[in-house]
This record gives C-alpha cells, sequence and structure tokens, in this order.
C-alpha cells in the first residue's frame, strides 16, 4: 500500500503483562484505517470510509486528540503540512476595452427644440 496521507502510532504503559498497547491511525484519501491491541503483539483493525479526504482527516485528529486525552503518547506522527506555496492569479476573462474613435460630420443636422 501506498504511505499514507496522514500516520499516527501512539502508545501507552501500562503495568499489564504485555507493557503497554498501542493505537494507530492512517489516512489513505478518504478511508481511515485504526489498529490497536498490546504492543508486540499483531492486535486488531478497522477500516472506515468517508464522503471525502476532509472528513477522513477530521475524524482521525479527533480520534488522536481523544487518545492523547487518556494518557497515550505519541511514538510517530506524519501530518500534511500546510501548503506554503502561492496560487497563481487567474487570468482576467475580461475582454480588454477597444478604443472607439468618434468622427463628428460637418454635414451632420442639427436640432431644435
Amino acid at each position: 500500500m501506498a504511505n499514507p496521507d496522514y500516520f499516527v502510532l501512539l502508545e501507552k504503559q501500562t503495568s499489564g503483562p504485555t507493557g503497554g498497547k498501542f493505537w494507530i491511525v492512517e489516512v489513505y484519501g478518504s478511508k481511515v484505517i485504526l489498529s490497536w491491541g498490546p504492543i508486540g503483539k499483531m492486535g486488531q483493525k478497522r477500516e472506515k470510509n468517508f464522503s471525502n479526504p476532509t472528513a477522513a482527516t477530521i475524524y482521525a485528529t479527533a480520534r488522536e486528540n481523544e487518545k492523547l486525552s487518556n494518557g497515550y503518547s505519541v511514538q510517530s506522527r506524519n501530518r500534511p503540512q500546510p501548503s506554503t506555496t502561492k496560487v497563481a492569479a487567474k487570468p482576467s476573462t475580461k475582454p480588454k476595452p477597444v478604443p472607439v474613435k468618434i468622427k463628428v460630420s460637418k454635414t451632420a443636422l442639427t436640432w431644435d427644440f
């Protein structure tokens, strides 16, 4: 599978026999893959599809923040960086004004009202 658009690996240390648990979120376009379980084991996986990539990323960050508030710590993170490139201005679609030359006839009629 290609590199994810968004990836976070969180771990929480516990006093249990495994020593802790992991939680991973990966975003591939509009698909989110969640993985979790004891450290050193395969764990479980769940896939969730969204209508667009933005909705998938919002869901992933919300779940990440939830886990961080429950005592998990970040082990690895790959978030997309905001674009720093400037968007080129669109070319004007308005037609350029055409200069009009007006000729006044010396024989033109004048109107008196």
